[in-house]
C-alpha cells in the first residue's frame, strides 16, 4: 500500500530534486530512512510502499528517480519489482527508476546485479553510507542526462559498495556479467555465464542454452551485448549471441548465406550486418589452425580452421550437409 508525501511532492518542483520513494514492509524501517533522508536538501520523498504491487503502482504513479528497495518484501520480492520496472515499456513509467537494495541479506548482493542496481546497502548500515548511496545514484542520473546511462536503469558494472566487498572486487577494471539469475517458482538458480553456450531471443525474454538444459530470462540481448565480455561471446543475428570458443566453424551455404557450426552440433545463421563481426574471428581460426598443423596437433577440441571448411567469400563448390538451422535464425 502506498502512501504519498504532499509536502515533498511540491518540494520535487525545485531544481535539481532526488525524487526518492521508499519500499519496506516494517514501519520502523521507513521511518529511519525517512528521518536520514531529511538531513539532505535536495531529496524529496514522494511516498512509500510495503510490498510488491504497491511499489510498482507507486513507482508508476508516482515517477520517482530512485528507490530505496527492500528484498523481502510481501508479494514476491525486490527482485520482482525491479524486473517488472525494468521491463521496455512499462505502463506508466517514462523513465525507470535507479534502484538501491536496502537489506538484510547478504546473498542478494549477486542478484542486485542482475536487475541492474546502482547500489546495495546492507543492514545495519549508517547515514554516511546511504549517503554515499545517494550520491551513486546522482552520479547514474548525471550519467543518464549525458546520454551515457541507456534509457533503462543503472548498469551492471555501476553497482559498487557493500557488493563490491562480498564480491571481492577492486579497482577500477570494468566487471563483466558472472552469472544469470532463474526464477523457478520461489527458487533462484545461479546459472553461471561460463555454462551457456548461445543465447536467443525470444520476445521480451532471452533464453540461455546450456549443455542439457535451456533456462528463460526476462532481458533483452541489446543489454546483455554490453554485459558480456566481448573477447568471449560474439553477436552473429539479431537474435542470437553464440560463444566464440564453441564456434568449430563458419561456413558459405551455395546460396551466400553464412553460418556458424557450434561445438554443440547446433547451426546457427549469420545475419549479413554480423559479418564483419566474424571476419576477424575466421582470420584468428585459420592462424590457429596453421599453427595446429605445424604442431602436428590434429585433436578434437582444434579450432574451426583443421574440423573443416572455414569461411570464404567463395560458395562452396558443392553442396554441404543439410543442417538443422536453429528455429529462432529462420525470422
Amino acid at each position: 500500500m502506498t502512501a504519498p508525501s504532499d509536502a515533498p511532492q511540491r518540494e520535487t518542483e525545485r531544481s535539481g530534486m532526488l525524487r526518492v520513494l521508499i519500499v519496506d514492509d516494517e514501519p520502523l524501517a521507513r521511518r529511519r530512512l525517512r528521518a536520514l533522508l531529511s538531513a539532505h536538501d535536495d531529496i524529496a520523498i514522494v511516498g512509500d510502499a510495503e510490498d510488491v504491487l504497491g511499489a510498482v503502482r507507486a513507482a508508476r504513479a508516482l515517477s520517482p528517480d530512485v528507490l530505496l528497495l527492500d528484498v523481502r518484501i510481501p508479494g514476491g520480492d525486490g527482485f520482482d519489482v525491479a524486473r517488472q520496472l525494468l521491463t521496455r515499456g512499462a505502463e506508466g513509467l517514462e523513465i525507470t527508476p535507479f534502484i538501491v537494495f536496502v537489506t538484510a541479506d547478504p546473498t542478494a548482493a549477486v542478484p542486485a546485479f542482475d536487475v541492474e542496481a546502482v547500489d546495495f546497502l546492507l543492514k545495519p548500515y549508517d547515514a554516511a553510507r546511504l549517503a554515499r548511496a545517494l550520491d551513486r545514484a546522482r552520479a547514474a542520473m548525471e550519467r543518464r542526462e549525458r546520454g551515457a546511462g541507456g534509457a533503462g536503469g543503472g548498469d551492471s558494472d555501476a553497482i559498487t559498495g557493500d557488493t563490491a566487498e562480498l564480491r571481492g572486487a577492486t579497482g577500477p577494471k570494468r566487471r563483466w556479467r558472472e552469472r544469470f539469475v532463474v526464477i523457478q517458482g520461489r527458487r533462484r538458480l545461479l546459472v553461471p555465464v561460463s555454462a551457456v553456450t548461445r543465447i536467443e531471443a525470444d520476445d521480451n525474454y532471452v533464453v540461455l542454452h546450456l549443455t542439457g538444459a535451456r533456462h528463460l530470462v526476462r532481458h533483452s540481448l541489446r543489454a546483455l551485448e554490453r554485459e558480456l565480455d566481448p573477447a568471449l561471446w560474439v553477436r552473429v543475428h539479431r537474435s542470437v549471441m553464440v560463444r566464440r570458443a564453441g564456434i568449430r566453424e563458419v561456413v558459405t551455404r551455395p546460396d551466400g548465406d553464412w553460418e556458424v557450426h557450434l561445438a554443440d552440433g547446433t547451426t546457427v545463421r549469420v545475419g549479413t550486418k554480423y559479418r564483419n563481426r566474424l571476419r576477424a574471428l575466421t582470420a584468428e581460426l585459420r592462424q590457429r589452425g596453421r599453427d595446429a598443423r605445424a604442431a602436428g596437433d590434429r585433436s578434437p577440441t582444434d579450432c574451426a580452421a583443421t574440423m573443416g571448411r572455414a569461411y570464404s567469400d567463395e560458395p562452396a563448390a558443392a553442396a554441404p550437409r543439410q543442417p538443422t538451422t536453429h528455429p529462432t535464425n529462420a525470422r
